[in-house]
């Protein structure tokens, strides 16, 4: 059996202009987040230095919502060590105290080939160098990216994997 819902909205008028301020308002109040934009920027510089100059840079000229830790920045969601949540935590309050929030890039899946947590192919019986979510593995991810987040009040994470056409 299949079923779906279907939403029509009705106007008094053949009013182009009235006709599309309905549709407006039948969006904001079904679908609000689709018209949310956040302005943001993707730090390659994760040294202090970098990330307070490119705060400082985002909060003089205005209008922007977040920064976030990109790839190849040296930004590491998988550090949990006292001295490395320290200085995030610093960077993190130097940042929301120009009301600015923070993320951080994860790159999950291709760097795990031989970590012991591969996806394994059901083809050749070996690891294909791609994460697998079913693995032990996962929690870890899980139990230090969750650490980062509470520890450091980092307000979004950008991952890049697993692929879910993966077999």
């Amino acid at each position: 059996m299949c079923s779906f819902r279907c939403i029509e909205t009705y106007s008094d008028s053949q009013d182009r202009e009235r006709w599309g301020l309905g549709l407006r308002k039948r969006t904001r109040l079904l679908a609000p987040q689709s018209s949310e934009t956040p302005q943001f920027v993707h730090l390659t510089n994760a040294t202090p230095g970098g990330f307070r100059k490119m705060i400082d840079q985002m909060h003089t000229v205005g209008g922007f919502d977040m920064l976030i830790f990109s790839f190849g920045s040296g930004f590491n969601f998988e550090d949990v060590t006292p001295s490395y949540l320290e200085e995030i935590k610093g960077d993190v309050a130097y940042a929301k105290a120009r009301g600015i929030e923070v993320g951080g890039y994860d790159l999950i899946s291709e760097t795990r080939g031989g970590t012991g947590y591969d996806e394994i192919s059901p083809l050749t019986h070996h690891g294909t160098g791609s994460a697998c979510m079913a693995s032990s593995w996962e929690r870890i991810l899980t139990h230090k990216i969750m650490t980062f987040v509470n520890l450091t009040g980092i307000s979004m994470i950008e991952t890049d994997g697993p692929y879910g056409g993966q077999v």
